[in-house]
This record gives structure tokens, C-alpha cells and sequence, in this order.
């Protein structure tokens, strides 16, 4: 998983550090897979799960201000013509090949085959799998089962989970966070659908309000737009004791994300916390009774059995429970001194899960995740509706040697964002529970102690949803949704069978098409790896871990190159030499380990093959661009950029690759910067204007400055990418995200002179501009010579322009729905993929035939489960026979069409000899050292807080192996010496003086920053081995912590000249550093500071005083009040707006 500290929590919360894990994991490579070593780093798998590291790296995005103005979303889509009709739906396969007008269609993958799970234990590759599934659901009346996936809507089975059909298609969005079915309506029950996933990744998109359906997914209406549009929905809960229904959501934050994660927190951090409709979901209103009222909202339930009675988690706040249908809330303590009148402070609690037994009234359950996101704080369990609690033993698994989910902060965890908890609703003690994190748990005896379901790796990690299944008034198993997708538990034979055949909801983060082949591409998966597309609906999953951008060699396609998530910073990619279907990893990324020193990256590193020259690749960090002549397994410098932050986008001219551009990413401050260079192909190639020395690469970011509004710059809004014109290379368009109306400054631009000026080119001001929506990606269409034609990707799906960007129409053509589109990318022979995130790809196809994605032959058992209701069960499972697969044959692939450009000479990239090391034999009469093998050879930290003080890292781990040969020797360590702002942690490290032959040991390191920015340090072993001293390389961030003002805003109204009024302010720390206050000063004479809190406001703690308005005369007064934080200036000054008016 991707992941990723997630978004941050404008109002309330500030950056909570992340502690990450980089133990190794004991595996082998999967199937198709090759050049992974024995023991892959826990850091490239903790990738595939670990969202907390992206949010880590991306927490100080300027972007995440600016927010959704009302109902942008929907006039955006209004504007476009893009809402759906009701007869939308993906285009057949079938007429796929024989389509004369231009059209997408869906091309999956459906189903991912082949992928193996190694983070829990996976040895078979899965049947099949998709994307996230957030949100479970089944009407008991119609046995109906209702799938929500991240990005990618509803899906519906009406035979037990054999096969389901979207049908959420027409609506305005496909971010699904919360589903809940009210069964006491008639003719059919009533599914309330919360959309926006509540699962505060970088990813978890932002919704439209709620959607009610009274004929099972037939048609929709939508509800609370107006206040919930732009949020993420965490759960809804249904009071069926009243006509209307009373309704219950938890909201949290949600954001615009894209190909590389250049995020933008779209959500309105003060509709946060729990809000109540007393009229089935026509109004809303926000629950105030909470500490904290608009922290997020993480779970909200009501008690079946005593409708009264509704619990509420809020995160950083703590659990309640109302027993008067939600007019009045108790704060609950979980001690073991219950019960306890003292609410818990802010920032003492992070995500929390609830769960309340069906057949044991009084009985309820809470999961507390700890405020980091990473492990957990405790179970609990109370048998008198939370009077007094009694705590339980968190679940916790070791596979491989790494502990998955309990309380430990190394372990691998992710309190924040996989949580879910379910009670045997047929146990009349209340004590069968299931819970899922990481992995997926039971407990017979209500957490005393816990099985792992999951040995051999049968379902994917990171749970996010659990409905019991129920036949004859007995629990036979459950329905868990993760991050691969749907799986159907049975409890007899204690095992899962996937459910994925027909869910087409992978998130793609890039596609990468063949240049030459339409019936192949390889895509970079969130959760899910590189996958193969190669003509059929069913893709291989041909590399692990989180996939992130790839690209086909365009001059030798038999050589593929792809990055994964990066953790702390630290760029691991991956080569292949077979077209994609086998991966190097350990090669390249040591390759480029070797060269970069103390520079740092992006989540996704970008890459780009050179046009002209095979195998000859560029990548980029912050402070230089890298490149390989050898297809990635060898690296040195190109040039030197030395940006603010990671690049996101390197792209060449295609028709002259001595040009090229680079784009970095928006932090707070730190606008987005533009680079290009005209000598690209140095310093290796002959054509090299100065063979041997580095690129030079121009900024030209105070050129796109020049083009935006008066005082805006690159600092008020997020870059997304840079295209370049296919046949001019002078010519390129840099797509923006956010909304216009809130951001002020448009979505595409278009330089025409290689980045001296540019022009906005999104149509506005003219009779058909783009929506106001977040641009992702732009494609300027080869097929038209005269590059007129440009293809936007946006978070509502496609748009086009014929007229290079004067005007633009909606482009999605009745299949792709209103679903974020993360990457379009073009073939050489003029194919267009779209890459969406949470419905898979797209193929573009014209008048030419081109190829038919033919359905894939899944395997599936003999039998299959099928699930009816019964007026008082879940569901009923009856063995049925399962249907039989059906191949249909491969249409013959015709290019199309295609203009062709003037020809660029291709060129052979030059290679570097590499010396020869001649072989010394060893004595072999007596013991003699060897070399000490030790991994990694680069630790990279998750970025961390700090304050007054730092916050230290959980301890990364340096693995030293002393390997057994015959009259091997012993190794005798000196002294280790560490540097920067690292420490060893000499309880958790277990080399000592000796380590004997064969043997091996651990240094645990701790990182504890005592600044922002890049922090870099060493690790120097000296020993008696062959190779001494081994020098391990150290990175992290500092990350400045912020403090939190209550009111943000202030209005002191009529007040007569020479009287004073007062308003008290709070300064709140809820981060687990302490911070300094240097000094809070007023911007007008009318206000006074009274009492100002100056100097240590310690961790998790508050401090007051007192803002004095006195007029000196009459009329409006407005100025702010400014806090300066002793925080290197990267959050501070923070201020406070106050308006009076003397009278």
C-alpha cells in the first residue's frame, strides 16, 4: 500500500510523526519475479502497505489549504456535460474491435491474477484481486451484497458474491466511504451510500455528500451536498426506532491526489467529527458536545438492540457514548480505575474502532490506535454499556520475523488508516470478535487471545471492512474488504476464497504502453504491484509491493524499467530485460544507491526513457537529475537542479532529446519550481555539447510566476506534470490541481518557447473553458501533427481540446465515470491509455480496429458459496456449481493511424567500462576473515516532528552478517561511531564485541531531528572483516510541529470607543513535541495582547490568553494577531484574524 502521516488535519491536529519500519522480511521472490534478494528490505513491502510514509513526506504541502469552494465539484461537472445519464456503462469487450467512432473501454485489470501477498506469509498467488474495498454491506431481506471501493463505486451481487455489476456508475463520484441499509422500508430496503473514503490516506479522495437508494442501486438521490461535498465519510449508522430514520456520519478529511502524490486537502477540516439528521438525511447538524467537535470522526454505531444508544470515535479525542439518541455524550476512560470522570486530553488517542455484540446488550468493544497512526494503544471491553471497561490483549502476528499490527511502534502497523472490528452478532456471550489491520484476526474469548486467519498469505493485507455471514441463526463466516478487494471467509474450513472476478476497482498510479504493441502496457498499482496488461481484462501481476511509475524502453522494448513507493526518501526501483515479465531490483536500486549521496525523493520517483537513445534513462531527486546508459543498472549524475523539494515529472522532448524538463513538487512555502535544460543527452552521449560535464538545467519557475495573477506564485497551488509536444519540442503544458475559485489560479498552461513565458490555456474566459476541477495529467495527441489537440485527465474523468486549449468538451464518452484519471499516456503508434484511480484503465479506440480485450479464464473452486437471506440472518450460504469460464479469441491488432514525425536518429548509449576485480585465493590452513556482509547499505527515516525538542524515530534496523565459510574467522568489532542526528540504540542492537563465524547481528538506529529539512549522518563499523569499516548512509526530514489557535477567528462586534472588550485564545499542542513560542504581536494599535503565553508549550498540552479590543474610533477594524514559533519559519507565523467595530 502506498501510504503514507496521512493528510493533515487542518483545524485540529498537527503533524503527528510517523515511525516506519525497514526490518527485513524473510521471503522469496513471487512468480515472474526475479533479482529480489533472499531477504527483501521490509522497507520495499512495508511500501505495498505503509500509506503513512507518503503523508510523512507530503504533511507540509502548501496545497492542503486550499480546500473546495461550495459546490465547485458539482458546477464543475455540471459545466462539462459530464454528469451521467442513467444508461452509462462501460463499453463491451465484445464490440470492442469493431468500433468505427472514438470511444474508451474498459480493458481492467478484471481480475489481477497472480499476485502473491508476501507481508502475510503468501507463498500462492491469489486467485484474484482489485482495488481497495472500504465499505461492506448486505441487505438482509434480499440477501443483496453491497461492495464500496476507494475510487471506484458501488458494486452489487444478487447471488451471494459469485458475481457483481456497478451500479453507483451515473453519480458525480466514486469514493465510497461508508455504507449502511435500512431494512424496515418499503417495497425494498433503503442503502445509504457515504461517499468519500474515510480512510485519511493521500488517496482517499474526496466525496459528494450521501446517496439513498429505496431500489436497491437502481437510481440514486443525492443528500447533504452543501455540507458534506469535498469530505470523506468514515461510517453512517441508521436509528430505525423513528420515521424518518435518524441518521449518524462520521466525517473526516479527503484530497485530490495524482500520478506522483501531488496532494491537495480538498475537504473543510471544520465539518470534521459526527453530524445528526433527524429527517433521514434531508438536514444535517454538527454534534457539538465533544472535546473536540471538529476532530475527525473515525466510527459511529448504534445499538441495535437499544436504538438510544450511539457510540462516537474521535480521533485525537477519545470514544463516547450517548444513551438519549445522540442529544447528550459521556466521554469514556479506559483505565483500569473505570469509572473515571476525567475525559482524555487531546492528542492521548489517534483512529479508534467500535463494535457492539447484537446478542449481548451492554456488550461493547474499542480498538484504540495510538496518535502516531502506527501502533495500537489497547483493546477494551465493557459488558454495561462503558461504565467501566477491562482491558484486552491487542492481536499481533510474527511472519518472516516481523511482527505485524500490536502495540510496539516498530512493528508494522498502521492504526490510521486499517481498522475494522466486528462482533459474532449469533454469540449470545458476546465474545467471538474479529479484527482487522494489517492482517485479519480472531478471538473466541473477547480478546483474551487471538488466531491469525491468514497463514500462507490466502487474502491481501489491510483490512478495512467486516460483515459477519450468518445461515440459520449461526455465524458461518465473514465478508472482509481490503486492499485487495473482497474475500469470503468460511469458518468450517477456516478458509478465503476471492471474490474479485468481476470488480474492476484497481487504482493505478501510471500506465506505460508498449510503443509499438496496443495489446500491451504495464501499469504501477497502489497496493498491488507492476501489472501486465496484454490484451485480456485479466492482468498478471509480474512485480510485489506498491507499484509506482513505469515505462516501456522506447527504442528496445524488451527493456522495461518501473519505481516503486519510496520509503524515507529512498528511491528503489526496478529492470527488466524480458519486456516486463521479470524483474531486477536489487541491481538497479543499489545502482543508483551508489550515486546520490545525501539527496532525497519523491514517494514515486519519476523516470523517463530517452527518445532517441536505447536504454538511456533519466531520474530525479531534489538536488540532481541521474542517468543510465545500461537500462537502469548503473547510474551517475546528469546535473545539478539543488530544488526546494522531490522532483514529481522528468520528461524528454520526443522529437529532441537533448531537451528535457523536470518538475518538483508545492510544500508549504515552497511553491512547485520548473526546470529545463537543452543539453540533455550530456554528459555521456557524443553528442554532448560539452562531452564529460554535467547538464545544466535552467530554472524557469519565475517565468510561470510572471503568468499567473498579481502576487500569486507557485506557492498558492499544486503542479501535477509537464507534457511536451510530440513534434515541437519548444512547445509544453503544465497541468495545475485544485479548484480555481479557491486557489485563484487556472488549471493549464502553455509555453511555446520552451518556459521563457507561458499563457493560461484552459479555455477561461471563452465559451467552453475546462470545469473547475483539479488537472492531472495533459496529453498533447500525436495523432495530430499539428498539435492542436490536447487530452486533460482530471478527478471527474477526461476532458478534450481541439483547439490547443481554447475550448474543451467533456471526454469520458459515456464509460469512464466521474473517477479520478492519474496518467494518460500515448503509444508511438498513436494509442491513448487512461489510467484511473479506483476503475483501472482505459483504452481510447478510433476508426482503426485495434485489439479485443478478451475475458480471462479465472480459476474457482468446484463449488462456490451462495448467499440468500432470511428475515433474521445476513445472509444464507448453499453450495452451487461454479459457472465454467469462457476464452474468447484475440482480434488481430491493427495499428492506427498515426503522424509521423521527422525521424531522430537512434543511437546506441555509450557505455562505461567497469573494472575487472581478479580473484585472490584464501589460505585455507588457518581461520581468516571474510567481508561482513551487511544490508541496507542506505537507512532512510520517515520524516519526523520536531519542537523544543525532537521526537525520535522507532528504532531501523542494520542488519550485519557474518557468513559462514569454511576456516571462516570471527569478527571483532571496535567501537561504532554514528553521526548527524541519528543515535544507536544499544537496548535494541546486538553486536557486541565478537560476532562468531556464520553468525549474525542488528544495530538499531534512531533518528532524532533537530531541525527541517534533509538531515544526513553515517554509521561507521570498524571491524577485523576483509571490508572494514563498513559505512552505512543515514537520511531523514525534520518536520517543524504546529501549534493549533482556538478561535481561528474573532468577532469582538459593536463596541464604544474607549471600552475594552476581551476574547480568550488557546493555544493548543496536540503534538507529542514540545514547541516554543517567541512572541505574539498585534497589527493594529485597537487590539491588545493580554497575557501572552511566551516561552514551552509542552506536548499534548494548551495555554491561554486574552485578545483586548478598544476602539480609538469609530467604523470597521480588522487586523490579525501573529504567533511566532521558534520553528526555523517553515509554520510560523501562525495568526489569528479579529474583527471589531468601534461605535
Amino acid at each position: 500500500m502506498a501510504g503514507r502521516f496521512r493528510q493533515l488535519k487542518i483545524v485540529a491536529i498537527a503533524a503527528f510523526a510517523i515511525a516506519g519500519a525497514v526490518s527485513m522480511l524473510l521471503t522469496s521472490a513471487p512468480s515472474g519475479s526475479t533479482g529480489h534478494p533472499e531477504l527483501l528490505s521490509r522497507s520495499l513491502l512495508r511500501d505495498s502497505s505503509n500509506r503513512r510514509e507518503r503523508e510523512t513526506y507530503l504533511i507540509l504541502r502548501q496545497g492542503l489549504s486550499f480546500g473546495v469552494p461550495p459546490n465547485a465539484y458539482r458546477d464543475a461537472l455540471n459545466a462539462s456535460g459530464s454528469r451521467f445519464s442513467q444508461h452509462l456503462g462501460p463499453a463491451s469487450a465484445a464490440n470492442f474491435a469493431t468500433q468505427t467512432i472514438l470511444g474508451w473501454s474498459s480493458i481492467g485489470p478484471q481480475p489481477i491474477l497472480n499476485e502473491v501477498e508476501p507481508e502475510l506469509g503468501g507463498t500462492v498467488p491469489l486467485a484474484n484481486a482489485t482495488g481497495r474495498i472500504t465499505a461492506l454491506a448486505i441487505d438482509p431481506r434480499s440477501g443483496d451484497i453491497f461492495a464500496g471501493a476507494a475510487g471506484g463505486g458501488i458494486w452489487r451481487s444478487t447471488d451471494g458474491g459469485n458475481s457483481f455489476a456497478p451500479v453507483f456508475d451515473a453519480q458525480p463520484t466514486q469514493a465510497v466511504g461508508a455504507i449502511a441499509i435500512d431494512p424496515t422500508t418499503s417495497p425494498n430496503s433503503t442503502v445509504y451510500v457515504g461517499t468519500g473514503e474515510g480512510n485519511e490516506a493521500i488517496d482517499s479522495y474526496y466525496g459528494q455528500g450521501i446517496f439513498k437508494s429505496a431500489d436497491l442501486g437502481a437510481t440514486w438521490t443525492q443528500l447533504g451536498a452543501s455540507v458534506f461535498s469535498g469530505s470523506g465519510i468514515a461510517k453512517l449508522a441508521i436509528d430505525t426506532s423513528h420515521a424518518p430514520p435518524h441518521l449518524f456520519a462520521a466525517i473526516t478529511n479527503a484530497t485530490s491526489a495524482g500520478r506522483a502524490d501531488p496532494d491537495i486537502l480538498e475537504g473543510n477540516a471544520g465539518r470534521q467529527g459526527i453530524w445528526f439528521s433527524a429527517d433521514g438525511g434531508t438536514n444535517w447538524s454538527q454534534i457539538g458536545a465533544f472535546n473536540c467537535s471538529n476532530c475527525p470522526g473515525n466510527d459511529v454505531v448504534v445499538d441495535t438492540n437499544n436504538p438510544g444508544s450511539v457510540w462516537a470515535a474521535i480521533e485525537y479525542d477519545n470514544v463516547y457514548h450517548s444513551s438519549d439518541g445522540g442529544v447528550t455524550w459521556q466521554p469514556m476512560c479506559f483505565s483500569n480505575d473505570s469509572p473515571c470522570s476525567t475525559p482524555a486530553s487531546y492528542g492521548q488517542f489517534g483512529r479508534d474502532a467500535i463494535a457492539v455484540a447484537a446478542d449481548a446488550p451492554g456488550t461493547v468493544y474499542v480498538m484504540v490506535g495510538a496518535p502516531d497512526g502506527i501502533e495500537y494503544l489497547g483493546f477494551f471491553k465493557s459488558t454495561d454499556n462503558g461504565v467501566s471497561w477491562t482491558t484486552q490483549n491487542v492481536p499481533t502476528v510474527t511472519i518472516g520475523g516481523v511482527a505485524l499490527d500490536g502495540t510496539l511502534p516498530e512493528n508494522l502497523a498502521q492504526s490510521f488508516y486499517d481498522q475494522a472490528l466486528a462482533v459474532d452478532p449469533s454469540d449470545p456471550t458476546g465474545a467471538s470478535v474479529y479484527f482487522g489491520g494489517v492482517a485479519i484476526y480472531q478471538s473466541l474469548n473477547s480478546g483474551a487471545t487471538w488466531s491469525f486467519l491468514t497463514p500462507g498469505g490466502t487474502t491481501h493485507s489491510d483490512q478495512h471492512a467486516i460483515v459477519p455471514l450468518e445461515s440459520n441463526g449461526s455465524t458461518v463466516g465473514f465478508l472482509l474488504g481490503n486492499d485487495g478487494g473482497l474475500f469470503r471467509y468460511d469458518g468450517s474450513a477456516g478458509s478465503f476464497t476471492p471474490l474479485n472476478a468481476s470488480i474492476a476497482a484497481a487504482q493505478l498510479q501510471s500506465i506505460a504502453p508498449h510503443p509499438s504493441d496496443a495489446a500491451i502496457a504495464l501499469a504501477g498499482l497502489q497496493d498491488n504491484g507492476t501489472q501486465m496488461f496484454s490484451g485480456s481484462i485479466g492482468w498478471d501481476a509480474v512485480d510485489i509491493a506498491d507499484g509506482g511509475i513505469a515505462a516501456f524502453d522506447p527504442i528496445d522494448p524488451s527493456h522495461a524499467y518501473h519505481t516503486y513507493a519510496s520509503t524515507g526518501g529512498t528511491p528503489q526501483i526496478a529492470a527488466s530485460t524480458d519486456g516486463g515479465k521479470s524483474w531486477d531490483y536489487t541491481d538497479p536500486t543499489n545502482g543508483i544507491a551508489s550515486v546520490y549521496g545525501s539527496d532525497y525523493f519523491n514517494f514515486y520517483p519519476p523516470l523517463a526513457a530517452d527518445p532517441g537513445v536505447a536504454h538511456r534513462v533519466l531520474f530525479g531527486g531534489t538536488l540532481a537529475t541521474y542517468v543510465s546508459t545500461d537500462g537502469m543498472f548503473t547510474w551517475r549524475v546528469q546535473g545539478n537542479i539543488n530544488a526546494y523539494n522531490p522532483t514529481q515529472d522528468v520528461e524528454f522532448a520526443p522529437s529532441d532529446d537533448t531537451r528535457a524538463w523536470a518538475l518538483t513538487l508545492s510544500e508549504t512555502g515552497l511553491g512547485f519550481q520548473i526546470y529545463n535544460t537543452t543539453n540533455a543527452n550530456c554528459p555521456d552521449q557524443p553528442g554532448c555539447s560539452n562531452p564529460g560535464t554535467l547538464a545544466y538545467w535552467n530554472q524557469v519557475t519565475s517565468r510561470i510566476n510572471a503568468a499567473f495573477p498579481a502576487g500569486l506564485t507557485t506557492a498558492d497551488t499544486q503542479a501535477t506534470g509537464i507534457a511536451v509536444d510530440p513534434y515541437h519540442a519548444q512547445i509544453a503544458y503544465l497541468s495545475l490541481s485544485g479548484f480555481t475559485a479557491a486557489t485563484h489560479i487556472g488549471h493549464v498552461f502553455r509555453t511555446a518557447d520552451f518556459g521563457q513565458n507561458w499563457a493560461e490555456d484552459d479555455g477561461a474566459g471563452g465559451s467552453s473553458p475546462l470545469p473547475d476541477v483539479p488537472i492531472l495529467r495533459v496529453l498533447v495527441d500525436r495523432d495530430d501533427p499539428t498539435g492542436n489537440t490536447l487530452i486533460a485527465a482530471s478527478d471527474t474523468g477526461v476532458f478534450r481540446s481541439i483547439d490547443d486549449g481554447a475550448s474543451w468538451t467533456a471526454f469520458n464518452l459515456g464509460a469512464i465515470p466521474a473517477v479520478p484519471v492519474f496518467d494518460l499516456e500515448q503509444s508511438l503508434t498513436g494509442t491513448i491509455f487512461a489510467a484511473t484511480h479506483g476503475r483501472g484503465a482505459y483504452l481510447l479506440t478510433g476508426p482503426t480496429p485495434i485489439a479485443t480485450p478478451t475475458q480471462t479464464a479465472t480459476p474457482t473452486a468446484s463449488a462456490t458459496a451462495t448467499m440468500t437471506a432470511t428475515a433474521s440472518a445476513s445472509a444464507t450460504i448453499t453450495a452451487t456449481p461454479a459457472p465454467t469460464a469462457t476464452i474468447t479469441p484475440t482480434a488481430t491488432r491493427t495499428p492506427g493511424a498515426t503522424a509521423t514525425p521527422t525521424a531522430t536518429p537512434l543511437r546506441t548509449a555509450t557505455a562505461t567500462a567497469t573494472p575487472t576485480i581478479t580473484a585472490t585465493p584464501i589460505p585455507t590452513a588457518t581461520p581468516v576473515p571474510i567481508p561482513l556482509a551487511y544490508h541496507p547499505r542506505t537507512l532512510g527515516f520517515p520524516a519526523r516532528l520536531f519542537g523544543a525538542t525532537g521526537m525520535s524515530s522507532a528504532p531501523f534496523r542494520v542488519f550485519f552478517n557474518n557468513r559462514k565459510r569454511s576456516h571462516g574467522a570471527a569478527v571483532k568489532f571496535e567501537q561504532p561511531t554514528i553521526t548527524g542526528d541519528f543515535a544507536i540504540d544499544t537496548a535494541r542492537s546486538t553486536c557486541g564485541a565478537t560476532l562468531a563465524d556464520g553468525a549474525g547481528c542488528v544495530m538499531a538506529i534512531r533518528f532524532t531531528p533537530s531541525g527541517p529539512g534533509l538531515r544526513a549522518g553515517t554509521l561507521r563499523m570498524a571491524d577485523s572483516a576483509l571490508n572494514s569499516p563498513q559505512m552505512v548512509r543515514l537520511t531523514g526530514r525534520g518536520i517543524p510541529a504546529r501549534l493549533h489557535l482556538k478561535p481561528a477567528m474573532v468577532r469582538f462586534g459593536r463596541t464604544p470607543i474607549g471600552q475594552t472588550k476581551q476574547v480568550k485564545i488557546t493555544i493548543e499542542n496536540f503534538s507529542p513535541v514540545g514547541q516554543i513560542v517567541t512572541a505574539i504581536k498585534s497589527g493594529l494599535s485597537d487590539y491588545r495582547v493580554s497575557k501572552p503565553c511566551i516561552g514551552l508549550i509542552p506536548a499534548h498540552s494548551s495555554c491561554p490568553f486574552a485578545i483586548e479590543f478598544t476602539p480609538s474610533s469609530t467604523g470597521r477594524k480588522r487586523s490579525q494577531i501573529f504567533i511566532d514559533e521558534d520553528d526555523d519559519g517553515a509554520a510560523s507565523p501562525q495568526s489569528i484574524t479579529v474583527v471589531g467595530l468601534g461605535s
